[in-house]
């Protein structure tokens, strides 16, 4: 997969979530982007929901590799606990730990 294709279905996912959905803004209030992400950057990839097959997370990874990017898994990535991915204790403490670790960038 490379960028542009990245890009695009990354573009029609999140056009499908926003679907119906508007965005207002204050008077005088931009629009906060994030900065793009750089060649040799870090991502840091968690379950917050559901469980994610092995094939599914590998496939992830193997994506955002050949973007040039480096990928960290969070701890409790593997776990699973009836359908979600570990308990909820599991998934607060990825999602805690990729905000609060400076060396991810996404």
């Amino acid at each position: 997969m490379n960028r542009r294709t990245f890009s695009r279905q990354f573009a029609l996912v999140s056009l499908a979530a926003w679907a119906g959905t508007k965005v207002r803004l204050q008077p005088g209030q931009a629009l906060l982007k994030p900065a793009r992400l750089a060649v040799g950057q870090c991502v840091g990839l968690i379950t917050p929901a559901s469980y994610l097959s092995d094939d599914k997370l590998e496939k992830a990874v193997q994506n955002l590799e050949s973007l040039e990017l480096k990928v960290q898994l969070g701890k409790h990535i593997r776990k699973r606990h009836g359908t979600f991915a570990g308990t909820d204790a599991e998934r607060l403490s990825d999602l805690h730990a990729m905000f609060a670790d400076p060396a991810i960038d996404a």
